[in-house]
Protein backbone atom coordinates (compact mmCIF):
# COMPACT_ATOMS: atom_id res chain seq x y z
CA UNK A 1 0.00 0.00 0.00
CA UNK A 2 1.81 2.99 -1.02
CA UNK A 3 1.61 5.66 0.85
CA UNK A 4 -1.52 7.92 1.24
CA UNK A 5 -3.07 4.44 0.51
CA UNK A 6 -6.74 3.72 1.58
CA UNK A 7 -5.42 0.04 2.61
CA UNK A 8 -6.51 -3.18 1.82
CA UNK A 9 -9.45 -5.40 2.21
CA UNK A 10 -7.67 -8.52 1.76
CA UNK A 11 -4.10 -9.61 1.50
CA UNK A 12 -2.59 -13.37 0.77
CA UNK A 13 0.68 -14.38 0.30
CA UNK A 14 3.86 -14.29 2.28
CA UNK A 15 6.63 -11.20 2.29
CA UNK A 16 7.19 -8.13 3.67
CA UNK A 17 4.35 -5.18 3.38
CA UNK A 18 4.78 -1.87 4.65
CA UNK A 19 2.50 0.66 5.61
CA UNK A 20 2.23 4.43 5.98
CA UNK A 21 0.26 7.04 6.65
CA UNK A 22 -2.99 6.08 8.55
CA UNK A 23 -4.12 2.49 6.64
CA UNK A 24 -7.77 0.81 7.77
CA UNK A 25 -8.48 -2.22 7.91
CA UNK A 26 -11.54 -4.34 7.41
CA UNK A 27 -12.05 -7.97 6.94
CA UNK A 28 -9.14 -10.63 8.14
CA UNK A 29 -5.50 -9.46 7.73
CA UNK A 30 -2.62 -12.15 8.92
CA UNK A 31 0.83 -11.30 9.90
CA UNK A 32 4.00 -13.25 11.75
CA UNK A 33 4.87 -9.76 12.92
CA UNK A 34 4.25 -5.94 12.97
CA UNK A 35 6.18 -3.34 12.80
CA UNK A 36 4.11 0.33 13.68
CA UNK A 37 6.71 2.93 13.72
CA UNK A 38 5.58 6.59 12.57
CA UNK A 39 8.83 7.88 12.75
CA UNK A 40 8.30 9.93 15.84
CA UNK A 41 9.63 9.70 19.56
CA UNK A 42 6.43 8.73 20.80
CA UNK A 43 5.67 5.34 18.22
CA UNK A 44 2.82 4.76 16.62
CA UNK A 45 -0.22 3.24 17.26
CA UNK A 46 -3.37 1.17 16.94
CA UNK A 47 -6.50 1.74 16.36
CA UNK A 48 -9.76 -0.96 17.23
CA UNK A 49 -13.20 0.76 15.92
CA UNK A 50 -16.43 -1.06 15.42
CA UNK A 51 -18.14 2.42 14.76
CA UNK A 52 -18.68 5.71 15.81
CA UNK A 53 -16.32 6.49 18.52
CA UNK A 54 -16.69 3.45 20.62
CA UNK A 55 -12.79 2.73 19.84
CA UNK A 56 -9.83 1.41 21.92
CA UNK A 57 -5.98 2.89 20.98
CA UNK A 58 -2.67 1.13 21.75
CA UNK A 59 0.49 3.13 21.44
CA UNK A 60 3.68 3.69 22.10
CA UNK A 61 4.79 6.53 24.31
CA UNK A 62 7.76 7.28 26.44
CA UNK A 63 8.58 3.57 26.96
CA UNK A 64 4.95 2.97 27.90
CA UNK A 65 2.13 0.99 26.10
CA UNK A 66 -1.29 2.83 26.97
CA UNK A 67 -4.77 1.58 26.28
CA UNK A 68 -7.19 3.92 25.47
CA UNK A 69 -11.33 3.71 25.23
CA UNK A 70 -11.93 6.93 23.01
CA UNK A 71 -9.54 9.65 24.23
CA UNK A 72 -9.15 8.43 28.32
CA UNK A 73 -6.59 5.85 29.15
CA UNK A 74 -7.21 3.18 30.89
CA UNK A 75 -3.93 1.41 31.59
CA UNK A 76 -0.09 1.61 30.85
CA UNK A 77 2.07 -0.98 30.81
CA UNK A 78 5.90 0.21 31.44
CA UNK A 79 9.00 -0.81 30.07
CA UNK A 80 10.15 -1.85 33.62
CA UNK A 81 7.73 -4.50 33.94
CA UNK A 82 5.36 -2.51 35.57
CA UNK A 83 1.28 -2.24 35.34
CA UNK A 84 -0.89 0.52 36.23
CA UNK A 85 -4.68 -0.21 36.04
CA UNK A 86 -7.23 2.95 36.32
CA UNK A 87 -7.81 6.57 34.72
CA UNK A 88 -5.68 8.06 37.42
CA UNK A 89 -2.50 6.16 38.11
CA UNK A 90 -2.15 5.71 34.22
CA UNK A 91 0.57 8.34 34.31
CA UNK A 92 2.51 7.13 37.55
CA UNK A 93 5.51 4.75 37.45
CA UNK A 94 5.07 1.69 39.51
CA UNK A 95 7.51 -0.33 40.94
CA UNK A 96 9.62 -2.45 38.80
CA UNK A 97 7.18 -5.63 37.91
CA UNK A 98 4.97 -4.28 40.26
CA UNK A 99 1.46 -3.22 39.59
CA UNK A 100 -1.03 -0.37 40.77
CA UNK A 101 -4.61 -0.40 41.02
CA UNK A 102 -6.96 2.43 41.09
CA UNK A 103 -10.16 0.20 41.77
CA UNK A 104 -11.10 -2.98 43.83
CA UNK A 105 -9.52 -6.30 43.20
CA UNK A 106 -11.80 -9.15 43.14
CA UNK A 107 -10.19 -12.67 42.77
CA UNK A 108 -13.24 -15.68 43.18
CA UNK A 109 -15.60 -12.79 42.98
CA UNK A 110 -17.17 -10.90 40.47
CA UNK A 111 -18.21 -8.31 42.57
CA UNK A 112 -15.38 -7.27 44.94
CA UNK A 113 -16.61 -4.75 47.31
CA UNK A 114 -13.02 -3.92 48.87
CA UNK A 115 -9.52 -3.07 47.63
CA UNK A 116 -8.53 -6.50 47.42
CA UNK A 117 -11.63 -9.35 47.74
CA UNK A 118 -11.03 -13.12 47.99
CA UNK A 119 -13.71 -15.35 47.95
CA UNK A 120 -13.40 -18.76 48.09
CA UNK A 121 -16.31 -21.19 49.63
CA UNK A 122 -14.05 -23.99 50.37
CA UNK A 123 -12.88 -25.60 53.90
CA UNK A 124 -9.44 -24.70 53.69
CA UNK A 125 -7.87 -21.23 53.50
CA UNK A 126 -8.73 -18.51 50.92
CA UNK A 127 -4.94 -17.14 51.03
CA UNK A 128 -1.94 -18.39 51.90
CA UNK A 129 1.42 -15.74 52.43
CA UNK A 130 4.45 -18.01 52.06
CA UNK A 131 8.06 -17.69 52.86
CA UNK A 132 9.04 -20.34 50.57
CA UNK A 133 7.39 -23.42 49.68
CA UNK A 134 7.41 -25.04 52.83
CA UNK A 135 7.03 -22.50 55.09
CA UNK A 136 3.57 -19.97 54.98
CA UNK A 137 0.65 -18.51 57.09
CA UNK A 138 -2.40 -20.25 55.82
CA UNK A 139 -5.81 -16.97 55.86
CA UNK A 140 -9.13 -18.16 56.09
CA UNK A 141 -13.01 -16.83 56.46
CA UNK A 142 -14.88 -20.06 57.53
CA UNK A 143 -18.45 -21.22 57.41
CA UNK A 144 -19.15 -19.21 60.13
CA UNK A 145 -17.90 -15.80 59.23
CA UNK A 146 -14.87 -16.07 61.51
CA UNK A 147 -11.53 -15.14 60.59
CA UNK A 148 -8.74 -18.78 61.25
CA UNK A 149 -4.91 -17.72 61.16
CA UNK A 150 -2.80 -21.00 60.55
CA UNK A 151 0.97 -20.23 60.19
CA UNK A 152 3.07 -23.19 59.84
CA UNK A 153 5.21 -22.34 62.55
CA UNK A 154 2.72 -22.10 65.05
CA UNK A 155 3.19 -18.23 66.32
CA UNK A 156 1.89 -15.26 65.68
CA UNK A 157 3.75 -12.06 66.51
CA UNK A 158 2.95 -8.53 67.07
CA UNK A 159 6.59 -7.00 67.43
CA UNK A 160 6.99 -3.97 69.17
CA UNK A 161 3.34 -3.12 69.10
CA UNK A 162 0.12 -3.19 71.01
CA UNK A 163 -2.71 -5.37 70.46
CA UNK A 164 -6.47 -4.20 70.74
CA UNK A 165 -9.03 -6.19 71.31
CA UNK A 166 -12.43 -4.12 71.26
CA UNK A 167 -16.14 -3.89 70.97
CA UNK A 168 -18.95 -1.83 69.26
CA UNK A 169 -17.11 -1.63 65.95
CA UNK A 170 -14.62 0.78 67.65
CA UNK A 171 -11.85 0.95 70.54
CA UNK A 172 -11.92 3.17 73.34
CA UNK A 173 -9.88 6.41 73.48
CA UNK A 174 -6.26 6.76 75.14
CA UNK A 175 -2.85 5.81 74.79
CA UNK A 176 -1.72 3.63 76.62
CA UNK A 177 1.98 3.56 77.85
CA UNK A 178 4.80 1.70 75.48
CA UNK A 179 4.58 -1.33 73.54
CA UNK A 180 4.11 -4.88 73.42
CA UNK A 181 0.59 -4.37 75.16
CA UNK A 182 -3.04 -6.16 75.25
CA UNK A 183 -6.29 -4.10 75.46
CA UNK A 184 -9.53 -6.20 75.70
CA UNK A 185 -12.11 -4.26 76.29
CA UNK A 186 -14.59 -6.62 77.20
CA UNK A 187 -13.49 -10.28 78.44
CA UNK A 188 -10.70 -12.22 78.42
CA UNK A 189 -10.95 -15.83 78.57
CA UNK A 190 -8.76 -18.46 79.12
CA UNK A 191 -9.07 -22.38 77.82
CA UNK A 192 -13.18 -21.31 77.77
CA UNK A 193 -15.63 -20.12 75.77
CA UNK A 194 -18.52 -19.89 78.48
CA UNK A 195 -17.72 -18.30 81.35
CA UNK A 196 -19.32 -14.13 81.91
CA UNK A 197 -16.82 -13.09 84.08
CA UNK A 198 -14.28 -10.32 82.88
CA UNK A 199 -11.71 -12.73 83.55
CA UNK A 200 -11.92 -16.27 83.42
CA UNK A 201 -9.39 -18.99 83.54
CA UNK A 202 -10.61 -22.80 82.74
CA UNK A 203 -8.05 -25.68 83.15
CA UNK A 204 -9.56 -29.75 83.17
CA UNK A 205 -5.76 -30.73 83.60
CA UNK A 206 -4.25 -31.25 87.14
CA UNK A 207 -2.93 -28.24 87.91
CA UNK A 208 -5.18 -25.62 86.64
CA UNK A 209 -2.59 -22.94 87.94
CA UNK A 210 -2.99 -19.26 86.95
CA UNK A 211 0.89 -17.82 87.74
CA UNK A 212 1.42 -13.78 89.27
CA UNK A 213 5.17 -13.39 89.21
CA UNK A 214 8.35 -12.53 87.72
CA UNK A 215 9.38 -15.58 88.07
CA UNK A 216 7.98 -18.96 87.63
CA UNK A 217 4.76 -19.83 89.83
CA UNK A 218 6.02 -17.06 92.68
CA UNK A 219 2.11 -16.70 92.56
CA UNK A 220 -0.49 -19.76 92.08
CA UNK A 221 -4.29 -18.97 91.82
CA UNK A 222 -5.89 -22.57 90.63
CA UNK A 223 -8.48 -24.88 91.16
CA UNK A 224 -8.10 -28.66 91.70
CA UNK A 225 -11.64 -29.60 90.99
CA UNK A 226 -14.80 -27.92 91.02
CA UNK A 227 -14.67 -28.22 94.96
CA UNK A 228 -11.68 -26.88 95.71
CA UNK A 229 -10.21 -23.40 94.78
CA UNK A 230 -6.39 -22.27 96.05
CA UNK A 231 -4.10 -19.31 95.57
CA UNK A 232 -0.11 -20.61 96.55
CA UNK A 233 2.67 -18.38 97.58
CA UNK A 234 6.12 -19.48 97.17
CA UNK A 235 9.11 -18.08 97.69
CA UNK A 236 12.36 -17.40 95.79
CA UNK A 237 13.97 -20.43 95.86
CA UNK A 238 11.11 -22.42 96.07
CA UNK A 239 9.31 -23.05 92.97
CA UNK A 240 8.50 -26.32 92.22
CA UNK A 241 5.08 -27.61 92.36
CA UNK A 242 4.96 -27.36 96.01
CA UNK A 243 4.71 -24.25 98.27
CA UNK A 244 5.27 -22.11 101.05
CA UNK A 245 2.05 -20.62 101.91
CA UNK A 246 -1.62 -21.42 100.87
CA UNK A 247 -5.27 -20.19 101.10
CA UNK A 248 -7.45 -22.94 100.04
CA UNK A 249 -11.43 -23.00 99.85
CA UNK A 250 -13.14 -26.73 100.33
CA UNK A 251 -16.80 -26.91 99.15
CA UNK A 252 -18.45 -28.16 102.79
CA UNK A 253 -15.40 -27.76 104.69
CA UNK A 254 -14.49 -23.89 104.51
CA UNK A 255 -11.30 -22.07 104.03
CA UNK A 256 -7.65 -23.42 105.08
CA UNK A 257 -4.43 -21.73 105.46
CA UNK A 258 -1.21 -23.43 105.44
CA UNK A 259 2.42 -23.02 105.62
CA UNK A 260 5.49 -25.66 103.46
CA UNK A 261 2.37 -28.25 102.83
CA UNK A 262 0.68 -28.72 106.47
CA UNK A 263 -2.31 -26.64 107.16
CA UNK A 264 -2.16 -24.42 110.48
CA UNK A 265 -5.54 -21.79 110.44
CA UNK A 266 -8.90 -23.04 109.17
CA UNK A 267 -11.88 -21.32 109.07
CA UNK A 268 -15.03 -23.74 108.67
CA UNK A 269 -17.81 -23.25 106.64
CA UNK A 270 -21.66 -22.56 108.43
CA UNK A 271 -24.97 -21.73 106.55
CA UNK A 272 -25.69 -19.44 109.24
CA UNK A 273 -22.41 -16.37 111.03
CA UNK A 274 -21.91 -19.33 113.13
CA UNK A 275 -18.81 -20.13 111.26
CA UNK A 276 -15.61 -21.53 113.33
CA UNK A 277 -12.17 -20.73 113.67
CA UNK A 278 -9.26 -23.12 114.39
CA UNK A 279 -5.94 -22.84 114.72
CA UNK A 280 -4.08 -26.15 114.74
CA UNK A 281 -6.81 -27.83 114.32
CA UNK A 282 -9.30 -29.12 111.54
CA UNK A 283 -12.35 -29.52 113.54
CA UNK A 284 -13.06 -26.40 115.30
CA UNK A 285 -15.25 -26.95 118.34
CA UNK A 286 -16.34 -23.05 118.98
CA UNK A 287 -15.88 -20.20 117.18
CA UNK A 288 -11.91 -19.88 118.26
CA UNK A 289 -10.63 -23.14 118.83
CA UNK A 290 -6.47 -23.14 119.05
CA UNK A 291 -4.62 -26.81 119.77
CA UNK A 292 -2.08 -24.96 120.73
CA UNK A 293 -0.98 -22.24 122.95
CA UNK A 294 -2.19 -18.60 122.35
CA UNK A 295 0.46 -15.84 122.42
CA UNK A 296 -0.38 -12.26 122.33
CA UNK A 297 2.50 -9.79 121.97
CA UNK A 298 3.48 -6.21 121.14
CA UNK A 299 5.60 -4.93 118.71
CA UNK A 300 6.88 -8.17 117.86
CA UNK A 301 7.56 -9.32 121.29
CA UNK A 302 8.58 -13.18 121.85
CA UNK A 303 8.18 -12.56 125.41
CA UNK A 304 5.56 -11.31 127.34
CA UNK A 305 5.52 -7.95 125.69
CA UNK A 306 3.23 -4.59 126.25
CA UNK A 307 0.33 -5.53 124.26
CA UNK A 308 -2.71 -3.83 125.05
CA UNK A 309 -5.19 -5.67 123.47
CA UNK A 310 -8.76 -5.42 123.97
CA UNK A 311 -11.34 -7.84 124.12
CA UNK A 312 -15.57 -7.16 123.81
CA UNK A 313 -17.73 -10.43 125.13
CA UNK A 314 -16.42 -13.09 126.68
CA UNK A 315 -13.30 -15.52 126.18
CA UNK A 316 -13.77 -18.95 128.07
CA UNK A 317 -10.11 -20.83 128.56
CA UNK A 318 -10.48 -24.13 130.02
CA UNK A 319 -6.45 -24.02 130.69
CA UNK A 320 -4.85 -22.04 132.93
CA UNK A 321 -4.64 -18.17 131.84
CA UNK A 322 -1.25 -16.19 133.07
CA UNK A 323 -1.22 -13.03 132.89
CA UNK A 324 1.80 -10.76 133.54
CA UNK A 325 -0.55 -7.35 134.27
CA UNK A 326 -3.54 -6.44 134.17
CA UNK A 327 -3.85 -3.28 133.14
CA UNK A 328 -7.33 -1.19 132.75
CA UNK A 329 -6.78 2.05 130.99
CA UNK A 330 -8.73 5.25 131.70
CA UNK A 331 -9.02 8.00 130.00
CA UNK A 332 -9.63 11.27 132.03
CA UNK A 333 -9.74 14.46 130.33
CA UNK A 334 -7.47 13.17 127.66
CA UNK A 335 -4.77 11.45 129.96
CA UNK A 336 -4.25 8.01 129.99
CA UNK A 337 -4.35 6.39 133.82
CA UNK A 338 -3.64 2.69 134.54
CA UNK A 339 -4.97 0.53 137.06
CA UNK A 340 -3.32 -2.69 138.48
CA UNK A 341 -4.87 -5.39 139.85
CA UNK A 342 -3.02 -7.64 142.42
CA UNK A 343 -2.81 -11.05 142.71
CA UNK A 344 -3.21 -13.93 145.69
CA UNK A 345 -1.45 -17.12 146.32
CA UNK A 346 -4.50 -19.25 146.11
CA UNK A 347 -7.64 -19.16 143.89
CA UNK A 348 -9.85 -17.25 145.73
CA UNK A 349 -12.96 -14.13 145.34
CA UNK A 350 -13.92 -11.42 146.89
CA UNK A 351 -16.61 -9.27 147.97
CA UNK A 352 -16.29 -5.68 149.86
CA UNK A 353 -19.57 -4.01 151.42
CA UNK A 354 -20.10 -1.32 153.72
CA UNK A 355 -22.87 -2.21 156.49
CA UNK A 356 -24.27 -0.32 160.06
CA UNK A 357 -25.40 -2.35 162.54
CA UNK A 358 -28.61 -1.66 163.88
CA UNK A 359 -30.21 -4.79 165.78
CA UNK A 360 -29.61 -3.49 169.36
CA UNK A 361 -28.80 -6.80 171.83
CA UNK A 362 -29.49 -4.78 175.34
CA UNK A 363 -28.40 -8.12 177.16
CA UNK A 364 -24.49 -8.19 175.66
CA UNK A 365 -24.70 -3.95 174.67
CA UNK A 366 -24.15 -5.01 171.08
CA UNK A 367 -25.37 -3.69 167.73
CA UNK A 368 -26.06 -6.47 165.10
CA UNK A 369 -25.86 -6.74 161.43
CA UNK A 370 -26.69 -9.98 160.19
CA UNK A 371 -25.28 -11.12 156.24
CA UNK A 372 -27.35 -14.57 155.99
CA UNK A 373 -25.81 -15.66 152.35
CA UNK A 374 -28.96 -17.84 151.82
CA UNK A 375 -31.11 -14.90 151.72
CA UNK A 376 -29.30 -12.26 150.09
CA UNK A 377 -30.75 -10.73 146.97
CA UNK A 378 -30.30 -13.16 143.53
CA UNK A 379 -27.52 -11.37 141.80
CA UNK A 380 -26.52 -9.05 144.50
CA UNK A 381 -22.64 -9.08 145.20
CA UNK A 382 -23.28 -11.08 148.06
CA UNK A 383 -25.43 -13.35 147.04
CA UNK A 384 -22.80 -14.30 144.11
CA UNK A 385 -19.77 -14.24 146.08
CA UNK A 386 -21.73 -16.97 148.14
CA UNK A 387 -22.33 -18.66 145.30
CA UNK A 388 -18.83 -19.03 143.55
CA UNK A 389 -17.01 -19.77 146.86
CA UNK A 390 -16.45 -23.07 149.30
CA UNK A 391 -16.19 -21.73 152.53
CA UNK A 392 -14.25 -25.47 153.75
CA UNK A 393 -15.48 -27.14 156.87
CA UNK A 394 -16.41 -24.74 159.62
CA UNK A 395 -15.88 -22.05 157.47
CA UNK A 396 -12.06 -22.23 157.31
CA UNK A 397 -11.89 -20.88 154.12
CA UNK A 398 -13.64 -17.80 154.60
CA UNK A 399 -11.67 -14.59 155.70
CA UNK A 400 -13.30 -11.97 157.19
CA UNK A 401 -11.56 -8.33 157.78
CA UNK A 402 -13.58 -5.07 159.52
CA UNK A 403 -13.02 -1.77 159.39
CA UNK A 404 -15.62 0.27 161.63
CA UNK A 405 -15.82 3.93 160.91
CA UNK A 406 -15.93 4.91 164.40
CA UNK A 407 -13.64 4.94 167.77
CA UNK A 408 -15.66 1.51 169.09
CA UNK A 409 -15.15 -2.25 168.97
CA UNK A 410 -16.39 -4.47 165.51
CA UNK A 411 -15.83 -8.35 165.35
CA UNK A 412 -17.60 -10.99 163.76
CA UNK A 413 -19.63 -14.13 164.71
CA UNK A 414 -20.18 -17.23 162.59
CA UNK A 415 -23.78 -18.91 162.67
CA UNK A 416 -22.70 -21.63 160.41
CA UNK A 417 -25.64 -23.84 161.00
CA UNK A 418 -27.96 -21.13 159.71
CA UNK A 419 -25.32 -20.09 157.03
CA UNK A 420 -25.10 -16.95 158.55
CA UNK A 421 -22.58 -13.93 159.18
CA UNK A 422 -22.96 -11.36 162.22
CA UNK A 423 -21.14 -8.24 162.25
CA UNK A 424 -21.10 -6.79 165.95
CA UNK A 425 -20.38 -3.52 167.31
CA UNK A 426 -20.31 -1.73 170.27
CA UNK A 427 -22.00 1.54 169.06
CA UNK A 428 -23.99 1.95 165.87
CA UNK A 429 -22.33 3.14 162.52
CA UNK A 430 -20.91 1.91 159.39
CA UNK A 431 -18.47 -0.85 158.99
CA UNK A 432 -16.48 -1.87 156.47
CA UNK A 433 -16.44 -5.56 155.46
CA UNK A 434 -14.28 -7.64 152.99
CA UNK A 435 -14.74 -10.74 152.57
CA UNK A 436 -12.45 -13.47 150.66
CA UNK A 437 -13.22 -16.98 150.29
CA UNK A 438 -12.11 -20.55 148.36
CA UNK A 439 -13.31 -20.25 144.84
CA UNK A 440 -15.49 -23.23 144.32
CA UNK A 441 -12.67 -24.91 141.98
CA UNK A 442 -9.97 -24.10 144.41
CA UNK A 443 -8.77 -27.55 144.97
CA UNK A 444 -8.19 -27.45 140.92
CA UNK A 445 -5.13 -24.92 141.15
CA UNK A 446 -2.18 -25.44 142.60
CA UNK A 447 0.49 -23.70 143.82
CA UNK A 448 2.85 -25.86 142.18
CA UNK A 449 2.71 -25.92 138.67
CA UNK A 450 2.76 -29.08 135.92
CA UNK A 451 4.65 -27.67 133.31
CA UNK A 452 8.39 -27.60 135.45
CA UNK A 453 10.25 -28.02 131.95
CA UNK A 454 12.47 -25.37 132.91
CA UNK A 455 11.36 -22.29 130.64
CA UNK A 456 11.40 -19.52 132.53
CA UNK A 457 10.56 -16.97 129.35
CA UNK A 458 8.11 -14.77 130.46
CA UNK A 459 8.15 -15.14 134.26
CA UNK A 460 9.37 -13.32 137.03
CA UNK A 461 12.56 -15.62 137.86
CA UNK A 462 13.36 -14.90 141.54
CA UNK A 463 15.70 -16.71 144.09
CA UNK A 464 14.05 -17.80 147.22
CA UNK A 465 15.06 -16.29 151.00
CA UNK A 466 17.24 -17.65 152.92
CA UNK A 467 16.04 -19.62 155.69
CA UNK A 468 16.05 -17.56 159.76
CA UNK A 469 19.11 -18.50 161.87
CA UNK A 470 16.43 -19.65 164.18
CA UNK A 471 15.61 -22.44 161.95
CA UNK A 472 18.46 -24.00 160.25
Amino acid sequence: VANGGTGVTSSTGTGSVVLSASPTFSGTANFSAININNGAADGGEVVWQSSGFNAWTMDNNSGRLRGYYNVTENFSFFNNGGLALGQSYTGTTPTANGAIIQGNVGIGTTTPYRKLSVKDTVAAAQVSVAYDDTRDTQLQTDSSGDFVINPSGDDVRINDDNLWVCAGGSCPGGTISGTGNAIIENKLLVGTSTRTAVFSVADTGSSGYVDVSPNDGAIEIGSGNDAASFIDFKGSANLSSDYTGRILYQDGTGFSLSTNGAPQLYLTSAATNAAKLGIGTSTPTEQLSAAGLLFIGANGATGMGTATSTFYGDIKINGKLDVSTIDPVYTIDGTKYATYGHSTIGIHEEVALKVTPASYDAKRKLYDYAIAFPEAPMGSDVWLFYQVTDFGKNWTNLVVTLTPGFDGRAFYEQDIANKTLHILTDKSGPVSVRLMGSRYDYTKWLNLRPDQDGNDAGTHVISSKPESESTQ
